[in-house]
């Protein structure tokens, strides 16, 4: 039941319509920004290598510490602390990732090719790779002869007159 009140005429109820039901709203909102703020990486500079480095195995970056799983990452990698003094390595708590940026290609290769990591005594599987540069998008192609192999592919599509294809990558290898 809603009451109204002589003086100010508002309900004693929060209708759909209400201060206190945009509040909530609000709150919502606030909570959602919250979330997708922390599911985001920090800022890493835009001429660096960045590579992901994805758990297969049980471990969880929170409850281990990010500064250990760097070391471990490190450690993994064969650097030395003179190799990584200009490489960043940071965690994405909410995706349960790290994220190894460098300006050094040879330090890029050296994590991807990174297949575990050692913490606490127990080795844990990781899945490593390279992320797209910040100026570069995904795409399908469709519709390709059948009869042309992925070495045609490649020269086809990566080339002079098409500068910004960076590689070709073939998910399905049998047609």
């Amino acid at each position: 039941m809603s009451t109204k009140s002589a003086a100010s005429g508002d309900s004693a109820e929060a209708g759909p319509n209400t201060d206190a039901a945009s509040r909530t709203f609000e709150n919502g909102n606030r909570v959602k920004n919250k979330v997708a703020r922390a599911s985001r990486m920090p800022y890493m500079p835009k001429d660096h290598f960045k590579i992901i480095l994805r758990r297969r195995g049980g471990i969880n970056i929170s409850k281990m510490g990010s500064t250990k799983v760097g070391k471990s990452i490190i450690e993994a990698a064969g650097l030395g602390s003179d190799q990584t003094a200009s490489d960043i390595i940071c965690p994405n708590v909410s995706h349960n990732i790290m994220v190894a940026s460098t300006p050094k290609r040879e330090n890029a290769e050296k994590y991807v090719r990174i297949r575990s990591i050692d913490l606490g005594g127990c080795s844990y599987e990781i899945n490593a790779y390279e992320a797209a540069p910040d100026d570069t998008c995904k795409g399908v192609i469709r519709n390709i002869d059948v009869a042309d192999g992925p070495a045609e592919l490649e020269r086809n599509i990566v080339n002079p007159r098409n500068p910004l294809a960076l590689t070709l990558k073939e998910l399905i290898p049998a047609r």
